[in-house]
């Protein structure tokens, strides 16, 4: 299957809202992250936040490309490795899964 017709979920464990897990805020540059149980904040802008949130098991990658593409003017290929290389480090936290 191409990576851009996977759709990325965020983990049950994992959402905008407060869970046991994670703590997410929006913040003026973008988007915080706490993982509660390491201690650790990740800190994601704009593009970033904007991914974040389309991680609903429904967006596939192309269409947060296209979204990303449609908001900002981007190389379509920059953009491409770009979103590859954050949801790679996403699903590294654990915070995502492909459904």
């Amino acid at each position: 299957m191409m990576e851009e017709n996977k759709k990325p979920k965020l983990k049950d464990t994992f959402s905008i809202e407060e869970k046991a897990k994670y703590i997410t805020r929006e913040s003026e540059t973008g988007i915080i992250v706490m993982d509660v149980r390491k201690g650790k904040l990740y800190e994601a802008n704009e593009v970033g936040s904007l991914i974040v949130k389309m991680c609903d098991g429904e967006h596939t990658v192309k269409d947060i490309e296209d979204a990303i593409c449609a908001e900002y003017d981007v190389d379509r290929e920059t953009l491409k490795k770009d979103v590859a290389e954050f949801l790679k480090k996403m699903k590294e936290f654990r915070m995502i899964k492909y459904v």
